[in-house]
């Protein structure tokens, strides 16, 4: 046991009165003396303290007598017999407050003003400006400062600002005249000397002051905005009007920014930005467009922060200005304010905001955009602040004035504390449609309701007892909510409706006066039962009766399914009796087939050897014939053995085609060197006549397919080398093995490159004339093609830069194999190809004296059919023959003959395109075309037709009925043509045409000589250039046209003209002149030749009325 020594300060008397002895959480000791108040010690049992009852300490009892004590986490609870309960909460900030209670006493609490000077506090009250001083844990009161003279009236100095020169002014509130509103402290002495003359009014308050960058003084009044320099002033009354408000505005701050403007916080006017050097000012507020978020209340101070950020103090809140697009965003209570009336804003070193308001003041932290607010409990001088009140002083220290005095305190020793308060259910409810059930919260925080409890109600409550309007509450519901759902301010209801089954937890967490949430706390745990139909009990019954419903369905679907395989299996058994016998019908079928086609082949093989008897008895006579005849006819016999020999190489090769549908297997090996050499051989002389050579390089090799089917194979690809070939060159035939026991044979010959696209091996595919000059049959190829399919060969070929080559692919065969040779085989595949090329010659038209009239151009890409139609129709017309469909159009556009006779079928274009072009030409569209073709089908006579052919005949042809069709058209062509001209020399003016194209060529002509015709020089040249044709082509299409030639129809043309001028009363001389005449005498002839009578006896029959 230890003894405690009496303070030696007290009367020992005391000692005997003591009550009771309490150990504060923090180790300091509590002594409660009856009468005196409570001694306080610490852990070494020192006197630290002595809290007396009613002093102006901060820590106060109420009365002495002290009856008993309580401490919880957050105060220490006091019983006064007679005095209540005494409250002692457990803050640690650091306050110190200069108040009517403090010590020294503050006389008149009411602030209006704050300032530092030499180190010491100005407080400015409504009747006194005092110098106080302070070691951080107390005040002491220094001195007065009053005015001097005739101003020692003024003792209200609300404003206060020391220049960097150190220099002290004061603006006071002067409401009894004279110059005495701006003061200037003297060094030597404690008086305030007036500062005469430097603002224009007499009777004049002070309410803001600044020093700018350039060291001017600006003093904002009542009454203007000025800038002191020394002994001069200069009014800014100007910056008024170019703002466009009133003159007497309340400035109640001023500051400046990084870009030297001044800002002026105005009560009415929002903000305005004054630029002195430009004399320019910007206004800011409410109602500026666009807008830009300032509040339409009064303007109370701006701070420019140390991170360049601009704030805004107003009466609705705090705002923070963004220099780029030049707006406001605002944070009021919604966001923690303590209240939204800013009176003051600092910045602490931190780069806190500190703002003093109408309700405490309140921390704002731009990083996390938390506030945390000050009330009295804290120690504040009071709830509400004062405008202007407010300093930072030099030691970082903060200042704020208000209606109760002058707090101050070290923003870093001032902090939030921790929030560790508890949350209880004070009152739980459960509710229903008609009324409220009240039960006891659950001690150990869980609750089961029924399913029908749907609707529950909570209050709760926060045992922090500081400032519990403040306290605030939100809460979540886990699992059905993981986002914490705030509780309006000044409820503590949770209501909960419609919950389902299962568990759930309520956490909840509280906020205090500090802004600062408490760690969430779990509060309840709610179980809702299920309702009885969905327990598990329910669930197992309902699979129960699933299962037996699954299985009588299971059941009566497994008959369904065997009724159902039944009627499958007997419907399996009668289709597979029907397959039987459609199988035996289908095989009898196929031999049915397999019996006809071999019939057929059998009958087309007979036919076709047929054939051959009747193209001997031809070839043979034709042969003597044309050894004994005359020239005369040494053209129709040559036509008659070429045509004989091209008939059996079709023959032949459709005979090769027959024996290609069964290949020869016994004789299916071939020696390819011996096969090449003798067929290359064969070759030569043809070769030979066009100036060709061929070349060949080929290995011994044994290839698998017959002699007969390699000679057919090589002799066609070596037969169009010669024919399609470019004359005097080389034909190079090669070949090569491959290790895949294959040998490549490749046929090579210079020429025109066919297409890519060429279909070459198609049956009856043949290249256009135009690019060979040869015409064939399209079966070569194709019947190569199948030759080699049949013995598992393949062709193709390549277009090259210079020519074209054919690729062959062969088997080959083992050399041990036995070379089996055809037996009796005489004639070879390409004999009759072979014939064929050597009665190639050209015939020539017999020659025919008699020049005919008439012209006629044939359109015929066979150019024996050519022959016969130019031979037999040269003595009635004067021929001449084209062999393709554009040198057909060329040819009769330029020489515009008489009529055309047009084949169908053309190497480049159709004869469809060629009569469609001439139609839609009007040079030509008259010319009568005959169509002569094979074809005979009833598609390409309605092209023909479609087309406006004027008649169809089909080969083969009679000679005669060719002849009397040209006739008949041309007859027709002339009767139009007169028909046209007794139009034009009668009384009818404008002649009818069948072709519209006919109508155009009219119309062009006369629309020339209505313009031209007056000149007398004026002829066929000159209408030829203005139509721009030919002479030929103008005196052919009239000759057609008009059965007149392009001179005769000019003067008819005047003629008709010069009728017209007579029968409107013009007279001769000038008639002869207007129509283009040379003479009268000649204008008389030619008048009275076409009209039977002369001018003159015209103008007496035709008298003008």
């Amino acid at each position: 046991m230890r003894s405690v020594p009496w303070p030696a300060q007290y009367p020992a008397h005391l000692m005997r009165l003591a009550t009771f002895v309490h150990q504060r959480t923090n180790g300091n000791y509590w002594v409660s003396i009856h009468g005196h108040g409570l001694l306080v010690f610490n852990e070494q049992l020192q006197l630290i303290d002595h809290i007396k009852p009613n002093s102006n300490s901060a820590l106060t009892l109420s009365n002495g007598e002290i009856k008993s004590v309580f401490e919880d986490e957050q105060a220490v609870w006091l019983g006064n017999l007679g005095g209540g309960v005494n409250v002692f909460w457990k803050r640690e900030n650091r306050i110190l407050r200069l108040s009517a209670q403090s010590e020294p006493v503050l006389n008149e609490p009411f602030i209006r003003g704050v300032g530092e000077y030499e180190e010491a506090l100005l407080v400015a009250t409504n009747n006194r400006l005092a110098v106080y001083s302070d070691n951080g844990r107390q005040y002491e009161w220094q001195k007065d400062i009053s005015a001097e003279g005739e101003c020692a009236h003024v003792n209200t100095f609300p404003v206060s600002y020391v220049t960097r020169r150190g220099e002290l002014w004061v603006g006071g509130d002067n409401n009894q005249g004279g110059d005495c509103n701006l003061f200037k402290l003297e060094p030597k002495g404690d008086v305030l000397k007036p500062a005469r003359g430097l603002m224009a009014a007499k009777n004049d308050k002070i309410t803001a002051m600044f020093e700018d960058n350039e060291g001017y003084l600006w003093v904002a009044s009542l009454n203007g905005l000025y800038r002191i320099a020394q002994q001069a002033s200069e009014d800014f009354s100007w910056l008024f009007e170019a703002a466009g408000i009133p003159r007497n505005q309340i400035i109640w701050h001023i500051s400046q920014d990084a870009d030297h403007r001044l800002w002026l916080a105005t009560h009415h006017s929002g903000i305005l930005l004054v630029d002195p050097l430009h004399q320019s000012v910007k206004r800011l507020h409410a109602a500026s467009e666009p807008p830009n978020g300032l509040p339409p209340g009064q303007i109370k101070t701006v701070l420019h922060a140390s991170n360049g950020v601009t704030w805004v103090g107003s009466s609705l809140g705090l705002y923070r200005f963004d220099r780029k697009t030049e707006t406001f965003s605002g944070f009021t209570v919604q966001n923690g304010l303590a209240n939204a009336h800013i009176y003051s804003l600092l910045e602490d070193e931190a780069g806190n905001l500190w703002m003093s308001t109408n309700d405490g003041l309140s921390r704002f932290s731009p990083d996390s955009g938390q506030f945390w607010n000050l009330s009295v409990s804290d120690g504040l001088q009071g709830r509400e602040f004062n405008t202007g009140a407010y300093l930072k002083r030099q030691n970082g220290h903060l200042v704020f004035g208000g209606i109760n005095g002058v707090t101050q305190f070290d923003p870093a020793q001032v902090a939030p504390q921790v929030n560790a308060s508890r949350v209880q259910i004070s009152r739980l409810q459960l509710l229903d449609e008609s009324r409220k059930v009240t039960i006891t919260p659950p001690q150990k925080g869980s609750l089961s309701l029924n399913y029908d409890h749907v609707q529950l109600a909570l209050t709760v409550s926060n045992l922090d007892f500081i400032n519990q309007h403040e306290v605030a509450y939100r809460y979540q519901l886990l699992p059905l909510s993981k986002q914490w759902i705030n509780i309006p301010p000044g409820e503590n209801a949770v209501y909960f409706s419609q919950l389902p089954r299962g568990s759930f937890a309520l956490n909840i967490q509280s906020r205090n006066h500090d802004q600062q949430w408490s760690e969430p706390q779990r509060l309840l745990a709610i179980t809702v039962a299920p309702a009885p139909w969905v327990t598990w009990w329910a669930l197992c019954l309902y699979a129960i009766a699933a299962i037996g419903v699954l299985t009588l369905g299971y059941q009566w679907r497994l008959r369904q399914l065997r009724q159902r395989q039944q009627q499958l299996e007997g419907l399996v058994e009668e289709r597979t009796a029907q397959l039987s016998k459609q199988s035996v019908l289908l095989d009898e079928n196929n031999q049915l087939l397999r019996s006809t086609l071999e019939e057929k082949n059998r009958i087309f093989a007979d036919i076709t050897h047929e054939f051959k008897t009747p193209l001997t008895l031809i070839l043979n006579p034709v042969k003597d014939l044309l050894a004994s005849s005359d020239s005369a006819q040494a053209n129709s016999l040559t036509l008659v053995q070429r045509n004989a020999l091209r008939l059996n190489h079709l023959v032949n090769q459709l005979i090769g085609f027959n024996d290609m549908t069964q290949p020869d297997k016994e004789h299916s090996v071939a020696q390819l060197q011996q096969v090449v050499s003798s067929v290359a051989g064969d070759f030569d002389k043809m070769a030979a006549a066009r100036g060709m050579k061929i070349e060949w390089h080929c290995p011994e090799v044994m290839v698998g397919l017959s002699v007969s089917a390699l000679e057919l194979i090589l002799g066609n690809l070596l037969s169009n080398a010669v024919k399609y070939g470019e004359a005097k060159s080389t034909i190079d035939l090669s070949a090569k093995t491959t290790c895949q026991d294959q040998c490549i044979v490749t046929v090579f010959s210079q020429g025109v490159p066919i297409p890519a696209s060429a279909d070459v091996f198609e049956r009856f595919y043949r290249l256009p004339e135009h690019r060979t000059g040869v015409a064939g049959s399209g079966l070569g190829l194709a019947l190569v093609k199948q030759t080699l399919e049949n013995y598992q060969g393949s062709v193709c070929f390549a277009a090259r830069e210079n020519g074209n080559a054919f690729t062959v692919t062969l088997p080959v065969v083992s050399p041990q194999q036995t070379l089996i040779t055809e037996p009796g085989q005489s004639a070879k595949a390409y004999d009759s190809a072979l014939a064929l090329m050597s009665a190639d010659k050209v015939l020539q038209l017999d020659k025919n004296e008699q020049q005919a009239a008439n012209e006629l151009v044939i359109v015929e890409d066979d150019p024996d059919m050519s022959w016969i139609l130019a031979n037999k129709l040269s003595g009635h017309f004067s021929v001449n023959t084209v062999d393709s469909g554009q040198a057909a159009i060329e040819r009769i556009t330029e020489h515009i003959p008489d009529i055309v006779i047009l084949d169908f079928m053309l190497p480049d274009i159709t004869g469809y395109q060629v009569l469609q072009a001439v139609r839609g030409n009007e040079l030509t569209c008259h010319i009568p075309v005959l169509m002569l073709t094979a074809k005979h089908d009833r598609d390409t006579r309605l092209r023909s037709k479609e087309a406006l052919v004027d008649a169809f005949l089909t080969k083969p042809f009679d000679d005669e009925e060719l002849v009397l069709t040209l006739f008949n058209l041309l007859q027709i062509r002339q009767l139009i043509g007169q028909k046209a001209n007794t139009a034009l020399t009668g009384q009818q003016q404008e002649p009818v045409f069948d072709s519209p194209s006919d109508q155009q060529f009219y119309n062009k002509l006369n629309a020339v000589l209505n313009e031209c015709a007056v000149d007398a020089d004026f002829g066929l040249s000159q209408l030829a250039d203005q139509l721009f044709i030919s002479e030929r082509q103008l005196q052919r299409k009239c000759k057609s046209v008009f059965n007149l030639t392009p001179n005769a129809y000019i003067r008819n043309y005047r003629l008709q003209k010069a009728r017209q001028l007579l029968e409107q009363g013009e007279r001769v001389s000038l008639v002869v002149e207007q129509c283009g005449f040379s003479s009268h005498s000649y204008f008389s002839q030619c008048f009275k030749a076409l009209f039977n009578v002369t001018p003159s006896e015209f103008i007496d029959r035709h008298p003008r009325h």
